[in-house]
């Protein structure tokens, strides 16, 4: 038990109200009430006194592990009659609420315009949060389309691969797919095959499988053999990629067999 919780009980044993006890110990009613709800506690002297008055020592008083009854009290020690306790404790409740409700007014009148404030803040906060998105995505996409009118597709492509939008998705494909056909007109064949097969678009399938032929056939005019070889066995038989594969193949792993490198001939031979 509590210091609070024993007063407490040792008092409503003897029939004490709050104020007849506070009477008895020279101290306030509201001494009394904060010591048996343990918001505070009592100081040395008055921790003598209480021990003293209800017969128990200090030690017994303050250590928590000692339950008290009313058999640890004096036989000394006087009751008052049940009824006028309760009248009397009645009287003091009724007495605390009436002088706690002033605090309880006032702290209402605090309470209800900061919670007025918090709202407006949360809802400046909640508008905030949406304007400045669709502000900064507008912004970039007029920025983006800026660039691609100028011809930077690929920079206009990055700008709009950032904005989380069909329309952005869409002119995205359409920046790639401009820029591809620039890197094959430039003649950047490979790096045009590799930036068109990342989208659909338009025809953007069926140029993929043209300028794969035509870079196959652009390798095997430069000597480029093997790269010829991937890109007509991926092509299978497009325009008798198949054959030319096949035939490629041969020619190839002769070629490497007559210098005689005959691991990497009969790899193509097979």
């Amino acid at each position: 038990m509590t210091i609070g919780e024993k007063i407490k009980n040792m008092r409503q044993k003897l029939g004490y109200t709050q104020e007849q006890l506070a009477e008895k110990l020279v101290v306030s009613r509201q001494a009394i009430a904060k010591w048996e709800t343990d918001r505070g506690i009592p100081d040395i002297e008055n921790l003598k006194t209480v021990a003293d008055f209800f017969g128990l020592s200090v030690d017994c008083l303050v250590n928590d592990s000692v339950t008290l009854t009313t058999e640890d009290m004096s036989d000394d020690q006087q009751t008052l009659p049940v009824e006028e306790t309760l009248q009397s404790e009645a009287i003091e409740e009724d007495q605390d609420v009436k002088n706690q409700l002033p605090n309880i007014l006032k702290n209402k009148k605090v309470f209800v315009p900061l919670i007025c404030i918090i709202i407006g803040l949360i809802s400046v906060l909640i508008i905030f949060s949406c304007i400045v998105p669709a502000v900064k995505q507008s912004a970039n996409m007029r920025k983006a389309e800026d660039l691609m009118n100028s011809g930077d597709y690929l920079a206009a492509a990055k700008i709009y691969e950032g904005i989380d939008t069909q329309e952005a998705a869409e002119q995205y494909n359409v920046c790639i797919y401009l820029y591809s056909k620039k890197l094959y007109n430039d003649g950047k064949y490979e790096e045009a095959i590799t930036q068109i097969s990342n989208i659909t678009y338009k025809d953007s399938a069926t140029l993929l499988i043209e300028w794969k032929y035509e870079f196959a056939l652009y390798n095997v005019k430069i000597g480029n053999y093997p790269k010829a070889i991937d890109l007509f066995k991926e092509l299978d038989e497009y325009n008798g990629s198949k054959s030319k594969y096949t035939e490629l193949c041969n020619y190839y792993g002769t070629k490497l067999y007559n210098e005689k490198k005959f691991n990497e001939a009969i790899s193509y031979l097979e």
